[in-house]
């Protein structure tokens, strides 16, 4: 038994309680409610748009003009560290269903879980590290979770078009919503290449930018999307 089946082992007793495809739809459901309760909290003391703020904005401890965000930024937080909670059950969950099947280029789960990890320890750094105290190291962090969760996206997919038990449509969704997030960071491109800083980028209110934060805020639903639409999945097939 390799150390991913000896993890799924410590956690059967959780498993045989609740199906691990519900840790994916819990994501969901506690992503949307800590994110449209920051909205609304923010938008209190400020106007906000997905053309005008980056996600992050929601977790600083002031909002761009300089006034309170009326706790947002708590709830912010909060909500980040549970959903790293929920994840670390359902993405080992996920790594051992597919190895239990019939899995072609395991190497691809593999990587598929490691890069989950890399994920988990992004989320935790933008959960306890704002924009606006420390913006390098909570953008250092913030690159670990959007690179992170485009490759967890896009390697778990990959994985399942070589495994004959999980249906080709299956994959392809995933796939689809990886490229979501290829979408946002290739939005930078123009800026990097013109030789801007991308922290200065990330710290802008130009409205040039507007476009990138609209993909950054599509990525977000791509990925809440597809932990729901695979947790469904998990239930079903289980």
């Amino acid at each position: 038994m390799g150390i991913i089946g000896k993890l799924a082992e410590k956690f059967s007793p959780l498993f045989n309680k609740i199906k691990g495809g519900y840790f994916g739809i819990l994501i969901t459901i506690f992503g949307l409610i800590t994110i449209i309760t920051c909205i609304i909290l923010y938008s209190l003391s400020e106007p906000i748009s997905i053309f005008s703020h980056w996600i992050s904005d929601l977790g600083g401890y002031i909002t761009n003009s300089g006034a309170s965000p009326n706790g947002a930024n708590i709830i912010f937080s909060i909500g980040l560290i549970i959903i790293s909670i929920l994840a670390i059950p359902f993405l080992l969950y996920l790594t051992d269903f597919l190895l239990s099947k019939n899995q072609k280029l395991k190497f691809l789960v593999f990587f598929a879980f490691i890069f989950s990890i890399m994920t988990l320890l992004g989320i935790f750094g933008v959960a306890f590290i704002d924009i606006k105290s420390e913006p390098i190291i909570h953008t250092a962090f913030a690159a670990l979770f959007f690179l992170g969760g485009m490759t967890i996206m896009f390697f778990f997919s990959l994985a399942m078009l070589f495994n004959s038990d999980v249906s080709n449509k299956q994959a392809i969704f995933g796939l689809i919503c990886s490229a979501v997030p290829l979408a946002f960071l290739a939005s930078f491109t123009p800026y990097m290449l013109d030789g801007q800083n991308v922290l200065t980028l990330v710290l802008s209110v130009d409205p040039a930018l507007g476009v990138s934060r609209f993909l950054e805020w599509m990525y977000l639903i791509a990925l809440f999307i597809w932990f729901f639409e695979i947790g469904f999945y998990l239930i079903k097939n289980d």
